[in-house]
């Protein structure tokens, strides 16, 4: 123990020693900026995950399993390419139709259930108070408490114990999941039939509840469920399945509709079937192709005219009497109605709207991170996840009544505009809170903010000319309450969303920089100039929720698109795209978006386009990045060894080589399970096993998955196939690979990763000549592998004594190893660099 101990020491040391050489080599300037970025981090410390895994972290990391998005070029797989490649392409756009349709009705069921409690229950509190002003002030207000946090804390513990109680995997928005699958990564159980109907009824529930919620994020995951379970014609949970979609069952379709629906899951929430293709594309997508533009561009289109529809014929389940139309209420989330010209100036208000929106973005996604981490060691028990919420939600619902009772209220004026001389004015009364004030007309400015709904508060937010309405100390009380909540909330064993609180929590800080521009520029308080209505509150407003949002997501394009659509604004587009732009660099400056820094908390391997690296990987070459010997198999391998394999290791690929140990292909952990699974293959005494045909192989594993016994890591095969099977054997021949992705022993590291992204690969096979050294996948490839693996290489950089060439001798001796094989001898495109 002592003898490890001081070995780590030493390697402590020896990789300081590293660090205070590259300082030198860096110089003066360089070393400083980065102990100052250094210093910056360090005071956040949002890392959800060293650079160096603990481990806990590691075995958290191998619980996930990747996906094969590559289809295997079996001889089976020759023999019936007819059968699996889609002759009617009408199919799969019937079933992109029919996922943005159900993506729609969806959106439509929640949203108005959602409106019908939310309306009821401030309706409710409301009539309370009102009653108040007349008798027994004291009583009615703590009748209206006693009523606001009652059914607050019971929607919130009805979200709460559906998911910790029934299905845990409905906690969340969801959408780092799919973001995670698309990546390539396997998410147990995420699109599971219970998942969706919990998470559905859990999001209405937490919305209802009044907590800083949002629907759109669960609206993603729901749409990506019914991408999966539409389209696939087969159910473990209501133990169906059909033959009708068997030529979809692959990876590759299975991930485009799922990315179809999540687009239409944002197309349907929002209101914006282009954002929604822009969004999957920019945040979520890995992979893309031209064809699938189309297909995700028709399935938000189809999501958007359905919930448009319906939600333009109901309120709150109140038929309106206007089906068939689509109203701009419906369609357009949050309108502006009144048009204001956009003047350059704008822009510069922009920049500091961006620069504050990725500071806020970032500290709040430094919050969360942290309260999360937290909430994982103490909130540990169902109780306690459970309970959570509901104190959540009462403490809000208390300090949203309370903190409007400790302000004034407001007089209710109204003017009229002449010439170029405008007036601010107040909207209309009915959207203002009048129950908290002594006469009906007088308004009080921060319940107007906190008692209403989300879209409601984003609306007043949003609107033009009225700058009286709200002064910056109401902004700034209602900003730090919602910005605390919605920190605390996010993480929580319910089933919300994010978008829409960053989206206020952003339209309350640009309308305070709006109400500050204009306080310091216009001259009175009730006046202004025709020209200077461009410093109008309502216009920050809209410009700071696209630059909070930025900051804390970092998107960009998706975003911008997404605003204009939810608003119909398109004369500020230049500022919004400015302030959009400014967050996300600001943002990146100090930490990862939210979404990815909540993967990285779960330590899902996610493998980024873009390479976060500390080292460079154009030095290395791909044999330095496997991680240990191959297990390989022989063409003609025992049952016993094959069951042993499978029972000893966890790997997902095994290299097939032939009795002079070339490599011949590889072969699924997958498929070796169906065989072990079907006798009628062995041979054994003599009798050559059948071979099975690709449809029969399919309806073996179509047996297996309604069984629930599909094949996994913990499957007994020594159990499964029984005794009397000593001597026996099965020919792979017809079932392995024949087309692996293969590199040699020096190809560049640096383009190995770039495969991985660009192909979508799970695993690369790194040969000498024929000859299996290791296999790549994608675990070996992440920033915390590559940096623990290789950083010791470069460390030996600086003391190369220790490390071995391959030399002249070496080559000559592998030369006479292939002619002893009976083998030509072709020179090596590039020597290894190690063996």
């Amino acid at each position: 123990m002592q003898r490890e101990e001081d070995d780590d020491d030493e390697e402590v040391a020896l990789r300081d020693e590293v660090r205070v050489l590259r300082g030198a080599e860096e110089g003066g300037v360089a070393a400083r900026c980065d102990a100052f970025m250094r210093r910056m981090h360090e005071a956040l410390d949002v890392s959800a995950r060293p650079a160096y895994m603990t481990v806990e972290q590691r075995e958290l990391q191998q619980e996930y399993q990747t996906l094969d998005y590559i289809g295997t070029y079996s001889n089976l797989f020759k023999k019936h390419v007819d059968y699996f490649r889609m002759k009617d392409s009408m199919l799969k756009w019937t079933l992109f139709a029919v996922v943005g349709i159900t993506c729609g009705l969806l959106a439509f069921f929640m949203r108005q259930t959602i409106d019908l409690i939310s309306d009821t229950r401030m309706n409710q509190v409301a009539n309370l108070l009102n009653v108040g002003r007349k008798q027994s002030a004291t009583k009615q207000y703590f009748l209206a408490w006693l009523y606001l946090v009652a059914t607050s804390g019971g929607c919130a513990l009805v979200a709460s114990i559906i998911v910790v109680y029934y299905w845990k995997h409905a906690a969340g928005s969801g959408v780092e999941e799919v973001i995670a699958y698309l990546n390539g990564v396997n998410m147990p159980k995420v699109f599971n039939v219970r998942t969706g109907v919990v998470k559905f009824f859990s999001c209405i529930a937490a919305v209802s509840s009044g907590l800083p919620a949002g629907p759109e994020g669960p609206m993603i995951h729901l749409g990506a469920i019914c991408g999966s379970g539409l389209t696939q014609g087969r159910s473990s949970t209501l133990g169906f399945t059909t033959k009708t979609f068997r030529k979809l069952r692959n990876a590759k379709d299975h991930r485009d509709f799922i990315t179809a629906g999540a687009a239409a899951g944002i197309s349907a929430a929002f209101g914006a079937p282009i954002g929604g293709l822009l969004f999957v594309m920019e945040e979520m997508s890995t992979h893309w192709s031209p064809s699938l533009t189309w297909m995700i561009f028709f399935t938000s289109m189809a999501s958007f005219c359905t919930v448009s529809l319906f939600n333009s014929a109901f309120d709150s389940w109140e038929p309106t009497g206007t089906f068939g139309w689509f109203l701009n209420k419906a369609a357009v989330l949050f309108e502006v109605k009144t048009i204001i010209q956009l003047n350059i100036l704008a822009v510069f208000p922009s920049f500091l709207i961006g620069t504050l929106g990725g500071i806020l973005g970032a500290l709040f996604t430094a919050i969360n991170i942290k309260i999360n981490i937290w909430r994982k060691r103490v909130v540990n028990t169902n109780f306690k996840k459970a309970a959570e919420p509901v104190v959540v939600a009462i403490l809000f619902a208390t300090a949203s009544l309370v903190l409007p009772m400790m302000t004034g209220c407001s007089p209710i004026t109204s003017g009229e505009s002449e010439g170029q001389r405008k007036m601010w004015v107040l909207e209309n009364s009915t959207y203002l809170a009048t129950f908290l004030c002594d006469t009906e007309d007088q308004y009080n400015p921060l319940a107007t903010l906190s008692m209403g709904n989300n879209e409601g508060t984003i609306r007043r937010l949003f609107s033009r000319g009225t700058n009286r309405e709200f002064g910056s100390g109401v902004l700034i009380v209602h900003f730090l309450l919602y910005f605390s909540f919605a920190c605390y909330t996010a993480g929580m064993a319910i089933s919300s969303g994010l978008l829409v609180p960053l989206i206020l929590m952003g339209a309350n800080m640009g309308r305070f920089i709006g109400h500050i521009l204009v306080e310091a520029t216009v001259d009175g308080n009730e006046v202004y100039l025709l020209k200077h209505q461009w410093i109008d509150p309502g216009v920050f407003a809209l410009i700071g929720s696209a630059a909070f949002v930025g900051g804390v997501s970092r998107l960009t394009v998706s975003l911008v698109i997404i605003m204009l659509e939810i608003s119909a604004e398109l004369h500020f587009v230049l500022p919004i795209m400015v302030a959009v732009m400014t967050s996300k660099w600001v943002g990146d400056f100090f930490t990862a978006s939210l979404y990815h820094s909540y993967l990285e908390m779960k330590c899902v391997p996610l493998m980024s386009l873009e390479k976060s690296h500390q080292i460079d990987l154009t030095k290395f070459t791909a044999l330095e990045a496997v991680s240990g010997e191959p297990l390989c198999i022989q063409l003609n391998e025992s049952v016993t060894r094959l069951c042993e394999v499978l029972k000893m290791t966890t790997y997902n690929c095994f290299p097939v080589v032939n009795t002079r140990g070339a490599l011949e292909g590889t072969i699924l952990r997958k498929d070796l399970g169906l065989l072990l699974s079907t006798p009628s293959v062995f041979t054994q005494n003599g009798t050559p096993g059948s071979v099975l045909s690709y449809t029969q192989l399919t309806k073996v594993e179509e047996r297996l998955f309604l069984k629930g016994t599909a094949v996994s890591m913990k499957t007994d095969w020594h159990r499964i196939v029984g005794d009397g099977i000593e001597g026996a054997t099965i020919d792979l021949t017809p079932y392995i690979n024949r087309s692996p992705f293969t590199v040699q022993t020096g190809f560049s590291l640096d383009l190995t990763y770039d495969l991985f992204t660009s192909l979508g690969l799970r695993h690369l096979v790194v040969v000498r000549r024929d000859k299996c050294m290791g296999i790549i996948t994608r675990k070996d490839l992440l920033r915390t592998a590559l940096e623990e693996r290789l950083g010791d290489n470069e460390l030996s950089r600086y003391h190369s004594a220790n490390r071995p060439e391959w030399t002249e001798e070496d080559e000559h001796q592998a030369e006479l190893e292939d002619m002893a094989d009976g083998r030509s001898v072709s020179p090596s495109p590039s020597p290894p660099r190690e063996l």
